[in-house]
């Protein structure tokens, strides 16, 4: 998934946010929990929106690389949104 949902959102800090429009596919998987990489400097944005439609799961949020050692590690089902720049 790119960020073209997102694109249409003011950027919040120079990058383009994750939205809840971007989440709404959650509801469907039913993940214990959800990882958010957030770059190799964690600069990705949430919204509000976004922020209140995560309060209802699991969630552990970090820079990529850290978030990556814990995927690795988890033995539970979950759902990773990575953000990268190429």
């Amino acid at each position: 998934m790119g960020k073209g949902i997102s694109k249409r959102l003011p950027p919040i800090t120079f990058h383009t946010p994750l939205g809840d429009e971007e989440l709404t596919f959650l509801s469907s998987e039913n993940p214990n929990t959800i990882f958010i990489g957030t770059g190799q400097r964690g600069l990705l944005p949430l919204t509000k929106e976004a922020e209140q439609f995560l309060a209802g799961y699991t969630v552990r949020m970090g820079k990529t690389p850290d978030i990556i050692s814990e995927i690795l590690n988890e033995r539970g089902s979950f759902v990773a949104i990575i953000h990268v720049t190429g």
